[in-house]
């Protein structure tokens, strides 16, 4: 008997496992489940003298891997539905639709936001922000690496004063951040503050010729202060006479605007931040090399090991079963399942792979093991019910 099925036949269902996998058919919700987008961490802080509250969203499949994740530190994360709501959501769709690495986000409620990340104090010090700076260095980040895996790239988002926060670590803690999205640095009636964070930036690039770093600034274009422009055109005009390497600078108006404080723009500084990230749905590629280069590459730029996201190899795999190459796929597949043993997707691909390729035994066992992650899963058992009608 000829045991072997057009691809073609399959792909509803294919796409029904991708739903599956990502989430969007899981269990219904009942009434009293909680609504949660992370966990509050209290973490005392000897260098500030307080306790410091901090609020942690972690990627959807944080515990059914083994990965270490880039982290995003947000600034003014006790504005819950403007900041931290809206940071989740960027994460989630940017990383869970594999145009970014998935990151741990790790908001920063605000204490004393004046004291903490303005550049200079009343007295003209900069204890405060000094400080601040070494509060990340010597406490946040070793408890992060602790505590949860962390890969070693930190991007900072600064709203507000923030913004001024970011631009000051950028120049005098080089390093500290691999990127920094910060919001309006000059937007400040204290015009010392911005007097000084120029000549801060300018007096490090008349040192040094490089500064690996991408930044982006965002600022009001319609009806800006006609102060926070000649700041940002005095940093523009620093960045282009000096030009130095290994620093990008996205300088961003944000127009149609009714709000005093303009959006941060996370979205689109993460989206410039990992440019190229995205293999592309339109994409197909010849093989599994071709796929793990690609990403082999993005770690060489980016400086740290990226992970190849679930959603890239199941396309894949899918594009190679339309193609009908099936050693191709089964290869992309079985690099899937080592890479998430528990990808109930990664399964379900694997089994229609082998039942197109006539192995059947194989089929039938990741068939099974769709229905032991989850005993729901009715295309998988309708697959076990046709294949053993087809037996007799």
């Amino acid at each position: 008997m000829n045991r072997s099925i057009n691809p073609a036949s399959i792909v509803p269902v294919l796409l029904m496992a991708l739903l599956l996998a990502l989430g969007v058919c899981g269990r219904a919700q009942e009434d009293g489940d909680d609504v949660s987008i992370g966990k509050y961490r209290i973490l005392h802080s000897d260098v500030l003298g307080e306790d410091r509250t901090l609020l942690i969203h972690l990627p959807r499949d944080y515990e059914a891997t083994d990965f270490s994740y880039p982290v995003v530190f947000h600034l003014y994360a006790d504005v819950l539905s403007l900041y931290y709501c809206e940071a989740v959501a960027d994460l989630s769709q940017l990383g869970e639709h594999a145009q970014m690495p998935q990151a741990i986000l790790v908001g920063i409620a605000n204490v004393d936001r004046y004291r903490d990340q303005l550049p200079l104090r009343t007295g003209g010090t900069t204890e405060g922000v000094d400080n601040f700076l070494r509060f990340f260095e010597d406490e946040l980040i070793p408890f992060l690496k602790a505590n949860y895996r962390t890969k070693d790239y930190y991007i900072l988002v600064g709203p507000q004063a923030g913004g001024a926060f970011g631009f000051y670590a950028a120049f005098t803690r080089p390093g500290l951040f691999d990127a920094l999205i910060l919001e309006s640095p000059f937007l400040n009636p204290d015009t010392r503050n911005c007097d000084f964070l120029i000549e801060l930036a300018e007096n490090y690039l008349a040192g040094n010729d490089s500064l690996k770093a991408f930044m982006q600034l965002s600022h009001r274009g319609d009806g800006a202060p006609a102060r926070e422009l000649e700041y940002i055109y005095k940093f523009k005009a620093q960045i282009e006479n000096r030009r130095p390497a290994d620093l990008t600078v996205d300088i961003v108006q944000v127009h149609d605007t009714e709000a005093f404080i303009p959006s941060v723009e996370l979205r689109r500084g993460l989206r410039a931040l990992f440019g190229g990230f995205e293999f592309g749905r339109d994409r197909q590629a010849e093989n599994l090399e071709e796929i793990t280069g690609h990403f082999r590459q993005l770690s060489e730029r980016l400086g740290f090991e990226v992970d190849i996201p679930e959603m890239v190899l199941y396309f894949q795999a899918n594009g190679m079963l339309q193609r009908g190459d099936y050693s191709e796929a089964l290869e992309v597949l079985d690099f899937l399942i080592r890479l998430y043993p528990n990808s109930l997707g990664g399964y379900w691909y694997r089994a229609n792979a082998h039942r197109g390729a006539g192995r059947i035994e194989q089929a039938i066992a990741d068939y099974r093991k769709c229905l032991a992650l989850d005993p729901n899963m009715h295309p998988a058992r309708r697959a076990l019910e046709e294949l053993a009608s087809r037996e007799q």
